[in-house]
């Protein structure tokens, strides 16, 4: 079952599990109120190594804040 995580105050990621794997998934998704479904995903799907949902989240909004600043 995947987490829902607050980034700002329109965006939101979810972060999965993968069985057997120290990895998980995260996806960005936005609300969107065009969308048929009241919510758009970014294109793509970033993996994170973590011990944790909260530490993948953590990891992920750590990336996104580094690339901000190159």
């Amino acid at each position: 079952m995947a987490e829902i995580y607050q980034i700002s105050n329109k965006r939101f990621i979810t972060v999965r599990p993968i069985r057997g794997s120290p990895c998980y998934l995260v996806r960005e998704c936005c609300q969107e109120s065009e969308s048929p479904t009241g919510w758009y995903e970014t294109p793509g799907d970033t993996f994170v190594s973590a011990a944790t949902e909260e530490a993948a989240a953590q990891g992920y909004i750590d990336l996104l804040t580094s690339q901000r600043t190159e």
